[in-house]
């Protein structure tokens, strides 16, 4: 049988004896959860028997209770005890369920549930005593239908007398005995069926203590299997190692000549790469000086820009002046020409006032001081006249001057405006010039980045070489050490 047949038989039992050991865990599990629910199940039919009793002799105390006193809360509480029986009434764990109901869930077996009805029918016959004896207190008594419909004078020694008699006391005792027997059936169940789940317990330890010892067997048997081929491989790791001295030693040497050659070629790149960045630094001071200079002629033709919107505002401010000379000029012209016709008018209230004699000498100083007026006013106006022509030439002399001085302005903008375009073409030159040493300078900075971990690969490398060759001297020691362990 070769190596690997006798390891897959191996593989195949100890997983066969796996499974068997799981079962086995799992059926123990089972027993014990059996068991638990034996003694869980004699716990509640043994609560159940003495809530029977119980409730039967609380009904025999509520029941003499009412009898000998009369009042009506012990009739009230035995009525709630029937009630809670018959699962009409909530009990104290809050359900709602008879007592028959009770023992068919716990499962009793036929004899148990025999024996346990046996004591609830006869608590039934004794409540239906009780019943009668209660409602001979109150004077009613049973017809033939058997309701207590029956009106009579109380009797209540007859009531006194059949819950103290011997039959009611026997029945009693018949009760007790009912539910001792039970209790003695219920043991001797339970006691079985523990006996039974312990027996089964045992022998699932046993087996799985079996299963335990035949997994320890398997293992030795791997150890045995296997040694002989740790002891193979062995000489083969030996014989393997030696060349991987070997080789470690090669790797090494190698190593260590590509280190010094990158190490080499790292300090040239740097040296080129310090270069570069120098005339990188002076590229971009000419391109700061350059985009300064920009800005400046850009801020200067603007200014120049707002002197040619003044003079062009200026210019015609001074003909908006010019012609609203002319209007003034018109005006006062017209109001010359009123000043003349007051003055004549004036005259003529004058001739009219001399000729009304006394009557109109009031009349006559009015047109007087009206003439005087006019007079003035005419004055006025030639002197307004002369003052606006004035203006008017002034204005035209100055709109003459403002003309020269806005085609001057033009020519001073021409002028920056083609500047402007020369230093743009300076800057946009030196701006592609400092982009081309950035990508030069990123492009040796890539090289001398690949250059400087090439380097430190390579010393890694070599220093790996040498720990190679150092590890390979510990691994043929280890092996040396193994062939004397399986030997």
């Amino acid at each position: 049988m070769t190596i690997q047949q006798k390891t897959r038989l191996l593989s195949r039992t100890a997983v066969g004896v796996m499974i068997v050991l799981a079962l086995a865990v799992a059926a123990l599990f089972q027993v014990q959860r059996a068991l638990r629910r034996s003694t869980d199940n004699r716990f509640d039919s043994r609560a159940l028997a003495v809530h029977l009793r119980q409730s039967s002799d609380d009904l025999t105390r509520l029941a003499r209770s009412y009898v000998a006193t009369g009042d009506s809360s012990f009739e009230k509480m035995y009525w709630d005890v029937i009630a809670v029986r018959n699962g009409e009434k909530a009990g104290e764990d809050g359900r709602r369920i008879s007592l028959q109901q009770r023992m068919k869930d716990l499962g009793f077996s036929r004899a148990e549930f025999d024996k346990l009805k046996q004591g609830e029918d006869l608590s039934n016959t004794l409540a239906g005593t009780e019943t009668t004896a209660m409602n001979a207190v109150k004077g009613q008594y049973a017809e033939a239908g058997g309701q207590f419909t029956k009106q009579a004078p109380p009797d209540i020694e007859m009531a006194r007398r059949v819950l103290f008699d011997a039959r009611y006391h026997g029945t009693k005792r018949q009760i007790a005995s009912y539910v001792s027997e039970f209790d003695r059936m219920l043991d001797s169940r339970t006691s079985e069926a523990v006996e039974r789940h312990t027996l089964w317990a045992n022998l699932l330890l046993g087996t799985i203590t079996l299963l335990t010892i035949g997994i320890i067997a398997l293992s030795m048997s791997f150890i045995r299997t296997f040694s002989g081929v740790v002891r193979q491989a062995a000489g083969q790791l030996h014989a393997s190692s030696e060349q991987v001295v070997t080789a470690a030693n090669h790797v090494a040497r190698s190593g260590q000549t590509l280190a010094q050659g990158t190490c080499e070629q790292a300090s040239s790149l740097e040296e080129t790469s310090a270069s570069l960045q120098q005339i990188a630094a002076i590229s971009q001071n000419n391109l700061a000086r350059a985009g300064l200079a920009a800005e400046l002629m850009e801020a200067a033709e603007g200014h120049v820009a707002k002197g040619n919107a003044s003079l062009t505002e200026m210019t015609e401010s001074m003909e908006r002046i010019q012609a609203e000379s002319g209007k003034i000029a018109q005006i006062i012209k017209v109001i010359d020409s009123i000043a003349f016709q007051t003055n004549i008018l004036a005259l003529n209230a004058a001739v009219e006032a001399a000729r009304a004699g006394d009557a109109g000498m009031g009349f006559a100083v009015v047109a007087d001081e009206v003439r005087n007026l006019a007079q003035r006013s005419a004055q006025a106006a030639r002197d307004t006249t002369g003052l606006i022509e004035k203006s008017v030439r002034s204005a035209s002399e100055g709109t003459e001057r403002l003309a020269g001085l806005a085609e001057a302005f033009r020519a001073i903008t021409e002028n920056a405006a083609a500047v402007k375009r020369e230093v743009e073409g300076v800057n946009g030159a030196s701006r592609e010039e400092a982009r081309g040493i950035e990508h030069i300078t990123a492009a040796i900075r890539q090289i001398d980045q690949v250059v400087q971990s090439t380097a430190a690969t390579a010393e890694e490398n070599a220093a790996a070489g040498e720990e190679i060759a150092a590890q390979s001297g510990n691994l043929r020691t280890i092996v040396e050490r193994l062939e004397a362990l399986v030997s």
